[in-house]
């Protein structure tokens, strides 16, 4: 069961109608805007450059971010990546693109261009290389109080040229630790620093964004040195930001990295955005689009409206006619659960909705463009912050989707934390459900930390997200783990589920491969294949469900075609919220059983 692909037309007209695009930041949202406004660089130049040497992406990424301030102007390509966003401003932004050169160029196109936005001084960086002194030079320059570059050796001619004053120099013997104790000390305990937003990185390409945002910059990996004065600092960091805060980046390496990591965050009341790969986030967040629609959800939506519209032209009578009618078509569709047809129901579900920027990049043209998707029906998680650092590139997402595409809102929902130890739930689920709204996701997938003890211990948090109309279920993993639920599923507010992924598939050849990918209890195609075909063909139980987790990095669009057809009949595919529907019939008619 299956609809076929959509039309490319619908995406040329979506271009066409859109005209001016208006947008505003989430109230609650820690993400700078420029001075001049959101969508302040519609209808107006930007200028692109590709060189990839340390020395100049430092050096650039810097003027970028500074320039960010005033309007988004500087966006960097580096391969792919970078391309498909800028793109994306162009088809909404109607933004006019120039191409640099070297260096140089990018600050004649600000100082012509933007005035107001020319940096005044600037950090001098030794070795750009060096992690260490390229995150101190960063920290340094963002705790100054005016817009300040950093420049190396090879550039710093620029100063010369355009007047800059040096506010410091970074060495060898400086790093992340000892500017934060000395620029605390220089400003009485208290952080220059955005009390907001954090980045906790080794790459060099989400500098631009530290230095729009004034962010504290550097990098610590307590599980290899849970003593080292970075580990130290990373608690001490965390701990001056205020509730609801994002910290930027990753730490790299394998489990339980990632566990530490959000756990930190997630205790003191912050979220994570993994976006330590994300390349020209000062200029992409400058933009802002109103609302997002589902063409997956809007032909529903429109039923229900002319449904709506019909009944209420009826006299009373024939109001409850149609009811008692209702009732009846009701009580025999496999909507309503019941055993009608011999079938179990399958629901798939794209991972890693947490990453941001670089991600949607590769993910796009690796995945999303492949010409096999929209035969069957999926579920794809994508990081609502999106709407707020890359709206842009998200509308893309939205306008190329087949009615067999639906977006859900990535783990943990407006950020990466997990509920279960998250500081201030109630705050962070009120964010994620106003933004679940604009961006029209009616299902959320949630990532824990600690294991499922008792079926009903994920209600517990699941519930400050479910009790919010718009949030229709939860699909819940375990970080480590995606399917350790098994299928389980839980009642939360009013009869909303609660499910667990119930088999986890990857593409690679056997079980033992998959475990090592991608966690324990992922299995291959053929394994989940036979699993499948051994549960119960019952729409009336829930054992006639099952939620299958997709590994984003080891899964294709054409493998999971060719995993639907090995299914073959006796099963039915549908998306994450005809699935969860579904789900919750089958738990209403059993309490009232």
């Amino acid at each position: 069961m299956f609809y076929q692909q959509m039309s490319i037309k619908l995406f040329i007209i979506s271009l066409i109608i859109i005209g001016n695009v208006i947008g505003d930041r989430l109230p609650q949202a820690p993400y700078p805007i420029p001075s001049q406004g959101l969508n302040s660089s519609q209808n107006k130049p930007i200028i692109v450059y590709s060189f990839d040497d340390t020395d100049s992406i430092l050096v650039s990424s810097t003027l970028a971010g500074v320039s960010a301030k005033q309007r988004p102007m500087i966006f960097r390509y580096s391969g792919d990546q970078g391309r498909y966003d800028v793109e994306a401003l162009v088809m909404y932004f109607n933004v006019s693109i120039s191409t640099a050169n070297n260096v140089n160029d990018l600050f004649s196109f600000v100082f012509s261009n933007e005035p107001n936005a020319f940096p005044t001084q600037y950090i001098f960086c030794s070795n750009s290389s060096d992690i260490n002194q390229r995150n101190a030079a960063v920290s340094l320059s963002t705790a100054q109080s005016v817009p300040t570059i950093i420049l190396t050796s090879q550039y710093l001619s620029i100063a010369n040229k355009y007047n800059l004053i040096n506010a410091g120099n970074i060495t060898s013997n400086d790093t992340p630790v000892t500017i934060f104790h000395q620029q605390l000390d220089l400003h009485q305990g208290q952080s220059p620093w955005s009390r907001r937003i954090a980045l906790l990185t080794l790459n060099i390409n989400p500098i631009d964004y530290a230095i729009f945002a004034n962010a504290f910059m550097f990098y610590a990996d307590p599980v290899t040195d849970p003593l080292s004065p970075e580990s130290k600092l990373m608690k001490i960091v965390f701990d001056t930001l205020e509730p609801m805060s994002a910290v930027l980046g990753w730490i790299i390496g394998n489990p339980p990295r990632e566990y530490v990591f959000v756990t930190e965050a997630s205790t003191r009341g912050s979220y994570v955005h993994c976006a330590d790969s994300s390349i020209n986030l000062s200029g992409l967040s400058g933009f802002s689009i109103d609302s997002f629609t589902q063409i997956s959800l809007t032909s529903l939506v429109k039923v229900k409206q002319i449904e709506n519209k019909v009944l209420s032209a009826l006299q009373p009578e024939q109001q409850q006619e149609h009811a008692e009618q209702q009732q009846k078509k009701d009580s025999t569709s496999t909507t309503a659960a019941t055993a009608a047809a011999a079938v179990h129901t399958v629901a798939v579900l794209w991972s890693d909705g947490d990453n941001i920027g670089s991600f949607d990049q590769s993910f796009f043209v690796k995945v999303w463009q492949s010409p096999a998707r929209g035969i069957y029906p999926m579920g794809w998680t994508m990081a609502p912050v999106e709407a707020e650092l890359n709206p842009a590139a998200l509308k893309r997402f939205y306008d190329t989707a087949t009615p067999n595409d639906e977006f859900v809102g990535g783990p943990s929902g407006f950020g990466y934390t997990y509920p279960d130890v998250q500081l201030d739930l109630k705050v962070f689920a009120n964010m994620t459900a106003t933004q679940l709204l604009k961006l029209n996701m009616v299902t959320l997938n949630s990532i824990q930390a600690n294991p499922i003890n008792t079926v009903a211990y994920p209600a517990n948090f699941s519930n400050e997200f479910l009790k919010y109309d718009n949030v229709q279920g939860v699909f819940i993993y375990d970080y480590f783990s995606y399917n350790i639920m098994g299928g389980k599923v839980v009642s939360g507010v009013n009869g909303k589920p609660v499910i667990g992924a119930r088999l986890w598939l990857c593409e690679l050849e056997s079980d033992y491969d998959c475990t090592t990918s991608c966690g324990p209890g992922c299995q291959s195609m053929p394994t989940v294949v036979k699993r499948l075909k051994e549960l119960p063909k019952d729409p009336s139980s829930l054992d006639g469900y099952t939620l299958v987790s997709l590994n984003a990095w080891e899964n294709t669009v054409e493998g999971v075609n060719k995993f639907f057809s090995e299914l073959g009949p006796g099963f039915e595919f549908v998306l994450p919220s005809v699935f969860v529907s579904r789900v919750a019939a089958v738990l209403k008619n059993q309490k009232e059983k």
